[in-house]
């Protein structure tokens, strides 16, 4: 991913508490013919030198026969996004787009046995924990269950590089940071409410 620098974001902290904010990614992978993309919900764990991402994704996904290979894969996290228009500017120039993104990169591990059930479970369960009257793991049909987690191939991606972006009008003068700041706020667009919010975190 390009990343200028006034953009880039360094924060390893930072960069964890989006992924686990924004975890629902795209997972991207070469095959012989062409990229292949699934978009699928992350759990992410983390020490002090290593960044590890966990998920799933169906036998039938053709992604099935890379994984646990020496491919490299990318892992996309998208956060909120604006358009800026360049009427809030205090002087002239182009219109831009303000976002934040994580971009992961790594090998993958097959996860197989009673590490998938436990993956899966912790999965789920971390989910239905803020769903009113969810339903845990251990209390779906047995046989239900097992067919399902016949269909799946769990994996583990190990994170070798990270690409993070914060673009939020850090080369704009100050009264035009407070103009964009109020114009998004004023927005019906969550992305871009998110994007005045940051901003204004960022002038503090």
């Amino acid at each position: 991913m390009y990343v200028p620098e006034q953009y880039r974001e360094t924060d390893r902290n930072e960069i964890i508490r989006f992924i686990r904010a924004n975890h629902f990614g795209i997972l991207v992978c070469p095959s012989q013919k062409h990229l292949m993309a699934t978009h699928i919900p992350f759990l992410l764990q983390s020490d002090d030198k290593t960044i590890t991402l966990f998920s799933h994704i169906s036998k039938a996904n053709e992604q099935r026969n890379t994984i646990g290979t020496d491919t490299e894969f990318l892992a996309i996290f998208h956060g909120p996004h604006a358009y800026v228009s360049p009427a809030w500017y205090t002087q002239p120039n182009v219109p831009t787009w303000n976002y934040t993104a994580v971009h992961l990169y790594g090998t993958t591990k097959r996860i197989e046995g009673d590490a998938l059930t436990e993956l899966m479970r912790t999965t789920m369960n971390s989910h239905e924990a803020h769903i009113q009257g969810g339903l845990e793991f251990d209390k779906l049909p047995e046989k239900m269950l097992a067919a399902d987690m016949r269909g799946i191939v769990g994996f583990s991606l190990t994170v070798t590089k990270i690409d993070a972006v914060k673009k939020i009008s850090q080369n704009r003068d100050h009264q035009s940071k407070q103009n964009i700041i109020e114009e998004l706020a004023k927005s019906d667009n969550h992305g871009a409410n998110e994007i005045s919010r940051l901003m204004e975190e960022e002038q503090q």
